[in-house]
């Protein structure tokens, strides 16, 4: 028993070494911790003719799945987008990643303040055994898209728990 005992608790120590990287990006105005090193975050950047399709990716992959954060600025300088346009945007978005990424939706949910708007749902991509999960969170005329792709074929509850409740929105 006391065997037994000293392989969990190696074990459960083991996962409590994983790498672990806060990145705080206060131009975009966030906060969130990967499960990987700083060196294994990559990130992109697109930048659009006009401030408005202006966005910036983040990824790292950890034992063989995807995280990913995506920031896009929705609205210009100055510019502000209405409460009621919030919610359509975001449910516009959910429903064409339904049908061009073909994702079956489950565990859906979604939660509206005035100048906010989060939706969070996991998905399985149709006749394939990854699926993943999503939080999408607009705030200061910014969309900030979290997504978690399990390509291992098992999805880690833990670690999708741990990666979108990290975030944390930095600027007004």
């Amino acid at each position: 028993m006391k065997k037994l005992i000293s392989i969990l608790l190696f074990c459960g120590s083991i996962y409590t070494l994983q790498a672990q990287y806060t990145l705080r990006d206060d131009s975009m105005g966030f906060s969130l911790r990967f499960p990987c090193s700083e060196e294994n975050v990559k990130a992109s950047e697109t930048a659009e003719q006009s401030d408005e399709a202006s966005s910036r990716t983040y990824t790292c992959r950890s034992a063989g799945d995807i995280y990913t954060m995506s920031i896009i600025g929705v609205a210009g300088e100055g510019k502000s987008i209405k409460d009621a346009e919030i919610r359509i945007l975001m449910q516009s978005l959910e429903e064409n990643l339904k049908k061009e990424q073909k994702l079956k939706i489950k565990n859906h949910s979604e939660s509206y303040a005035p100048g906010y708007g989060e939706v969070n749902f996991i998905f399985k991509k149709s006749k394939k055994k990854n699926g993943g999960a999503m939080k999408l969170v607009f705030s200061n005329n910014r969309l900030y898209m979290i997504t978690y792709v399990a390509q291992s074929g098992t999805f880690d509850v833990q670690g999708w728990d741990n990666f979108r409740n990290s975030l944390k929105l930095t600027a007004p």
